[in-house]
């Protein structure tokens, strides 16, 4: 039987950001001819949430999602034969999904092209970091890890989100392990992106308690943002919003420049170094 019944653009924002990342589309049976494809993500143990989290949002789809755990044995890489619990969810056949992976699968393989990437909207990017988005609290930035993906397939993303979000990024190599073999590419953005990002997925996420760490505020990051950095990069947007210059705010607050740079600076906990010293 073929459904193909409403899905809400919320709950397609969900599942394309999941097939960007942890979540896969597969056929039903083994002639891939024969029927449509269905959505399926799996997570570990720790990230049980997360499914539950998808399991109410997309509960309404046609035909319901089914979700259940499991137990594997094997090698993940550090610890031989260990046993490990996770959790899948998986949906109903959609002539949806089929579409989806017309548009995802070049040759079987996952892949980034140029349409896919126009349906990613500021849900889409949540889901893609809460995949595969990783969190330097410390130093103060976001890595978008693209390792399934070729280093050009990952420029045309990291161009997408650059285009969209205003996120700069740097296309940086991961290095071969002992237990991972060929290259690896992740996007990593800058401080001033990073804070960005954040803002953008942090009311996804917030409602996802496992999922918490990756939304948490940074802290001092090493890296400092100097005098001219600021005012060019991160003023000139805050003075753009509250449609001000820079002489409005002195007279506002009576105080010199670069004072008011450090007020601001410390409101989104961005260190700043003026000449020799760093007001934080």
């Amino acid at each position: 039987m073929v459904r193909n019944e409403m899905i809400t653009k919320r709950q397609k924002s969900i599942i394309v950001g999941c097939v960007f990342s942890d979540g896969s589309l597969s056929a039903a049976s083994t002639s891939t001819s024969a029927c449509n494809y269905r959505f399926h993500i799996t997570q570990s143990e720790k990230r049980i949430g997360f499914i539950k989290w998808l399991k109410k949002e997309l509960q309404s789809l046609p035909g319901g999602v089914h979700v259940y755990t499991f137990t594997t044995t094997g090698n993940n890489g550090f610890c031989h034969n260990k046993v490990k619990t996770k959790a899948r969810l998986t949906t109903k056949r959609n002539k949806y999904f089929t579409n989806l992976h017309k548009m995802f699968y070049i040759n079987g393989k996952k892949t980034v092209t140029k349409e896919n990437i126009q349906l990613i909207d500021g849900l889409v990017l949540a889901m893609m970091i809460a995949g595969d988005g990783s969190h330097s609290q410390k130093h103060g930035f976001y890595l978008l890890h693209t390792e399934g993906f070729s280093p050009v397939e990952s420029i045309l993303l990291g161009d997408y989100l650059k285009q969209k979000f205003g996120l700069d990024y740097t296309l940086n190599h991961r290095k071969r392990t002992k237990h991972r073999k060929g290259e690896f590419w992740c996007l990593k953005f800058n401080c001033y992106s990073s804070y960005k990002l954040r803002k953008i997925i942090t009311k996804y996420l917030k409602d996802i308690k496992c999922l918490q760490y990756k939304v948490k505020k940074f802290l001092k990051p090493k890296v400092y943002f100097n005098y001219d950095f600021i005012t060019k990069n991160f003023l000139e947007n805050e003075l753009i919003i509250c449609k001000k210059t820079m002489v409005d705010i002195c007279k506002e607050y009576n105080i010199p420049v670069r004072y008011k740079i450090c007020k601001l600076a410390r409101q989104y906990n961005i260190p700043v170094k003026v000449g020799r010293h760093t007001v934080v």
